[in-house]
């Protein structure tokens, strides 16, 4: 088919929007689930009987409960990152496929009953989060039909996926006609699309050349069951795959010194992003919940700031192209110089990191005085919009500019693998911010965004820093490349005098 490709990627986006990060949405649901005093009834009664009605405010030990689904999400998204590279190696695409879309498909259907157990939504998000960027690290694995786009497209991919967080909102606007049970059950009945793209349009095992050629459909499990030759010749060919990979040793790579420094402010910078999603709207309520105005108004300015930190999702995709424009620029204006551009365009972005970060958790210091004042509100969502997006991209270029390619899945696992654990002190940190307060107006953003300001400030040396530090790694590359070149020189200079004394001994 000559549109394949297209269709393929079309395919990748409309699965990205609707099932990748949906789950970080979540603070966008998160208003109306308070309306309807969701986690009243099961955190605030005390056993008294009191029953929650219309407009009664939730407790503060309700109102943590909201940023523990948050959480959980974000726990388990990171151990499903962690865990589908090994669980592709051992039993191929189409089975890890088939996994995460019955978890997508059992979290929807989890989600549209949280009328009958508030409680649902616990393991409802947590299914979310788990498959979500596993369709993202899958796809990309099968990014070779691209061709010469195929660059491109991973970076288009992840801002997509960043996108989908927008999803949330989207039913959030949808409430005043649909009630969120019934949006849930819809999408628990549209998630047979990411089933169909298993048995359709992803290959059953690693895409082979059948594949990249844009003939997808042969290498489906159903092409696979009009096809008996070349099963040999395949496992022969992946023996072969497998001794190459082993020539160069991966831990040599994890004890890298640039890994170990990149490994250690990588977590630091997802772990605060993170963090500033799960709060947002929180903070939003907090830095406006002192002023001189009516709770209404309030209410209505704080969603109005919430929808635009929403509809700046949908400009994820370019933020996500930033750095092949960084990386183009600095080829361009440093051609000889020790960074290539690539090299600037991923010192860049670290630095953006590290100071978007640290000035973002300073921003949540601040409280306003009244509604007319947002120029700080603005400028959080704005540098964070960017910063979220951007601090997942550092990884795919500095593993893809720095390391062998075959060492690509098992490194991006490692540097995961520790936010497992730190992405669970979202929310105990948070539970410090509201303290022993009786509402949110009385919570104190300030010891948590302070220590993380100065904690992201300090991963700027991870930047210029001695043996540790991308410019010292930049100029370590340039000295190899350039011995590596002049090793092929004497080699093609030896090379060429003994022919020229062969031909005078044949003479």
């Amino acid at each position: 088919m000559k549109y394949q490709r297209v269709i393929w990627f079309i395919s990748v986006i409309i699965e990205a929007l609707l099932f990748g990060g949906v789950a970080f949405g979540f603070p966008f649901i998160d208003f109306e689930l308070k309306s309807e005093g969701v986690f009243y009834n099961t955190k605030c009664s005390n056993g008294t009987g009191d029953v929650w009605q219309p407009g009664k405010p939730l407790c503060t030990s309700a109102i943590t409960l909201y940023n523990t689904l948050f959480t959980v999400a974000v726990v388990s998204c990171t151990i499903g990152v962690f865990l589908v590279g090994f669980i592709m190696n051992k039993i191929g695409i189409f089975w890890t496929r088939m996994i995460y879309c019955t978890i997508t498909s059992l979290g929807y259907i989890m989600m549209a009953l949280y009328k009958t157990n508030e409680l649902l939504l616990l393991p409802g998000l947590a299914f979310l989060g788990w498959s979500g960027l596993g369709y993202l690290v899958i796809n990309n694995v099968c990014v070779s039909i691209m061709g010469k786009f195929a660059g491109l497209s991973v970076i288009i991919f992840s801002g997509t996926f960043d996108a989908s967080s927008a999803t949330f909102l989207v039913l959030s606007k949808l409430t005043s006609t649909y009630d969120l049970t019934s949006m849930f059950g819809f999408l628990a009945i549209l998630s047979l699309y990411v089933h169909f793209r298993t048995f359709f349009m992803m290959p059953y095992d690693f895409p082979g050349k059948d594949f990249a050629e844009e003939n997808f459909f042969k290498s489906t499990i159903l092409g696979k069951c009009t096809k008996t030759v070349e099963v040999v010749e395949n496992k022969e060919e992946k023996e072969k795959e497998e001794e190459e990979k082993e020539s160069i040793p991966l831990m040599n790579s994890c004890k890298d010194p640039t890994f170990i420094a990149f490994l250690i402010v990588f977590v630091i910078y997802s772990t605060r992003v993170k963090a500033i999603q799960g709060w947002i709207y929180p903070w939003m309520e907090w830095s406006y919940a002192k002023v001189n105005a009516d709770q209404a108004d309030i209410d209505s300015h704080v969603g109005n700031l919430l929808e635009i930190y929403g509809l700046l999702l949908f400009a994820s995709p370019l933020f996500a192209a930033m750095p092949e424009f960084f990386s183009w620029i600095g080829s361009k204006l440093n051609k000889n110089g020790i960074l290539n551009g690539d090299m600037i365009s991923l010192t860049i972005i670290m630095v953006y990191s590290a100071v978007a970060c640290s000035v973002n958790s300073g921003q949540m210091v601040y409280r306003a005085t009244s509604l007319d004042e947002n120029a700080n509100a603005y400028a959080l969502i704005v540098l964070f919009s960017i910063a979220k997006t951007i601090v997942y991209a550092a990884p795919n270029m500095f593993l893809f500019y720095m390391f062998p390619a075959e060492h690509f899945g098992s490194l991006y696992g490692v540097l995961t693998a520790p936010g497992i654990i730190t992405m669970w002190f979202i929310d105990p940190l948070f539970r410090v911010i509201v303290g022993g307060s009786e509402t949110l107006a009385d919570a104190d953003f300030a010891p948590v965004s302070i220590g993380f300001a100065v904690l992201c400030g300090v991963c700027l040396l991870q930047v210029f820093i001695p043996k540790f530090g991308l410019i010292s790694a930049a100029k370590r590359m340039s000295r190899e490349k350039k011995e590596a070149q002049n090793g092929i020189s004497n080699d093609a200079f030896e090379k060429k005098e003994k022919e020229n004394l062969d031909s005078l001994t044949d003479l």
